[in-house]
């Protein structure tokens, strides 16, 4: 097992994508919590190489939530509508975070109103319900969604406004 604290975390960005794959599974077998790489993670699931994109994608589809303060920097990777893999991860990861992430709501309901990918705006609809009342601010967009979308997504908004309005109610 790697040591952590010697790991080069500047590698990442090395212009080797054998470099950058290498540095980044130090990274992952050395970590006893992923969460708090989330941010590594979200920068390397974009990696022009696939070897290094997939690797990163793998281990945030496995890793649990990441802190709550780390919220305004995943918000920045959901605001590249340009790259679904990236803003959809970005939106997987705010959602598990839950209600301290509320301060993402105005960046999600932007995504499931503007997205040209639907797993995104899906994605989008099932981070709202995870944030739970906190995201009230975003009821007219999945309303809109519930009655418009295709069938999966009207599905998540209606599921995210059942979610709201029943813990708000408890």
């Amino acid at each position: 097992m790697t040591n952590q604290s010697n790991l080069d975390l500047s590698n990442l960005e090395h212009a080797d994508p054998e470099i950058r794959r290498q540095t980044l599974q130090a990274l992952i077998d050395s970590s006893p919590n992923l969460a708090d790489w989330a941010i590594a993670l979200l920068r390397a699931s974009n990696d022009p190489h696939a070897s290094v994109s997939e690797l990163a994608i793998a281990t945030l589809e496995d890793m649990g939530a990441p802190d709550a303060s780390q919220v305004s920097e995943i918000v920045s990777f959901a605001q590249r509508p340009a790259d679904s893999e990236t803003v959809y991860w970005a939106t997987t990861l705010i959602g598990r975070i839950g209600p301290d992430a509320a301060d993402a709501v105005p960046t999600l309901a932007g995504v499931l109103a503007n997205s040209s990918f639907l797993h995104v705006r899906e994605k989008a609809a099932w981070a709202l319900g995870q944030i739970g009342p906190a995201a009230i601010g975003a009821t007219a967009v999945l309303q809109a969604a519930a009655e418009q979308g295709p069938p999966r997504l009207q599905r998540l908004a209606s599921q995210a406004l059942s979610t709201m309005a029943g813990t708000a109610a408890a």
